[in-house]
Order: C-alpha cells, then structure tokens, then sequence
C-alpha cells in the first residue's frame, strides 16, 4: 500500500512531441519525497513528463496500491494534463483520493480550486515545512478543501537531500548536469518570472551543506546545474561556497544563472576557479 503518489505531469497525454524526456529531474518533488520518506510515509514519485503512464496507468496504479494522497508539480504549460489526471481520479475514486495542486502553478492562480474542484487542495509557496502534518491529516480522515499557505522553510540545511533516487523514471545520463539548489528566494519582480508568487525572501544553504551533496552524488555526476534563482544575489555566499569547494579539493563543474547586476570581477574569478563554466 502506498499512502501518498507524487507525479510531474506531461504537458500532454496525447502529443508526445509536446513533452520533454526523462532526463528532466524534478528537484521540487525530490525534496518533497525526501521530507515525507524521513517521516515514515510511504511514497511513490513518478516523474511522468514524457508521459510514460497514461491516465489508465495511473488510475489502474492508485486503485491497486490503495493511494489515499496525489500530489501533482505543475507549471503553466503542463496544467491542462494536471487538469485531466485530476477530473479522472476524482470520475473513479471521488472523495477517497486526496489530490494537491503544488509547485508554481498553485502559487499564480491562487483561484484554481474554485475553478477546478478535481483538486482538493492548492499549495501555495514552498512545500516542505507543512507537508508532513497537510498528510498525517488527511491520512487520519480530516477533510481539507481550498487554498493553503505554506510558510517557506528558514533553515535551508534542516532540509534531507532531494530523493532523485526514489524518483521514477528518470533516465539519468552520467556525468550530464544534474540541478542542485544553494539559495532560494527573489526580492526582485521581474514581470515573466512566477519566482514573486513563492517567496521573495532570500535563504542560503551552509556552503558546507551544498558541498556535502555534490560529494554525494560523485558516483553518478561531477556537474550540477544550481537551479537558485538568483545564485549570486549573496555575495558572502557564493565567494563561502567557492572556498568551501576548493578547500575540499572537488574536481567540479557548474552552471548557475543569475542578473548582471550581481556579480563583480572577485566573485567571477572565485567561481572560475571553483568550477563554474558559465
């Protein structure tokens, strides 16, 4: 029995071409499994962005292994396959599946289970401090409807690692890129970015904490790609980190991306040397 069925969802059931592949590593539902595996839930997560699992697949998996929870990560582009998954649970299993609208998309259409009662429930803002206790009651049969506000973790190191290995299929190239995450939050207000809709305040990992899992994940990769969204918004950070991986002797390469307007000739040549390629 499986108490809670994490899914990245397609962009569409139906047009291969619209979706992208398995080497897509869903960092936000990796942290997500991490913090309910550490707390004794049992999880399965399916990285389905290449549509793998149909609808059928999916239906025929919850009704077999009695899933009493879905959470879905969606976007804006794959929202309308979130929608259909969604209507399709609650066709066949009604109020006996609990489903939760996470990731961006939850947190820039704050009126979506209005719009779509398939979803009970709409995560707005980073996810992990209050999953733990949103599952222990619904497990425990309280019936949650509506839009909920997580409080965004503080303590970046208190987080586990992401779970990639729990993730399935996920076809993971060796040596390609794999994402990683040192700083979250965005104080600026850019008019394309959904970052605003989650949580402007900026948190750092411990340059400590993010070289600890670069080191657990040499056996399969020595590149990360830092998925933050503005990686050199601290500046202490960054020139921390960049000492920390050189003090520790990794043979590393990374990518990051940020704003122009953060970066100075110290910090790039820290980076360089560092490992970071662009």
């Amino acid at each position: 029995m499986t108490d809670i069925l994490l899914l990245q969802p397609p962009v569409s059931f139906t047009n291969p071409l619209a979706n992208s592949g398995r080497e897509n590593y869903p960092i936000g539902l990796a942290y997500v499994t991490a913090v309910l595996k550490s707390k004794g839930f049992s999880v399965r997560t399916i990285n389905n962005s290449d549509a793998a699992f149909s609808i059928k697949d999916l239906l025929d998996l919850i009704g077999s292994e009695k899933v009493k929870i879905v959470g879905f990560s969606t976007l804006l582009a794959t929202i309308p396959a979130t929608v259909r998954m969604a209507r399709a649970i609650k066709e066949r299993f009604g109020d006996k599946v609990h489903t939760i609208l996470g990731n961006s998309y939850a947190s820039i259409d704050p009126g979506v289970v209005e719009r779509y009662p398939f979803f009970d429930v709409a995560i707005i803002g980073e996810a992990e401090d209050m999953i733990s206790g949103h599952v222990q009651k619904v497990l425990a049969g309280e019936k949650i409807h509506g839009t909920v506000r997580a409080q965004a973790p503080d303590n970046l190191d208190s987080l586990p690692y992401p779970a990639y290995e729990s993730v399935e299929n996920t076809f993971f190239v060796k040596g390609s890129l794999m994402p990683i995450i040192g700083t979250r939050g965005c104080p600026f207000q850019c008019g394309y970015c959904a970052r605003q809709a989650l949580s402007k305040k900026v948190r750092s990992r411990s340059a400590a904490n993010i070289v600890g899992e670069m080191k657990s994940r040499l056996q399969m990769t020595r590149n990360f790609y830092f998925q933050d969204d503005s990686a050199t918004i601290n500046r202490d950070h960054v020139i921390s980190l960049c000492r920390e991986i050189m003090r520790e002797g990794l043979k590393v390469h990374f990518e990051m991306t940020t704003r122009l307007d953060l970066l100075d000739d110290e910090m790039v040549i820290a980076l360089k040397r560092a490992g970071c390629q662009r």
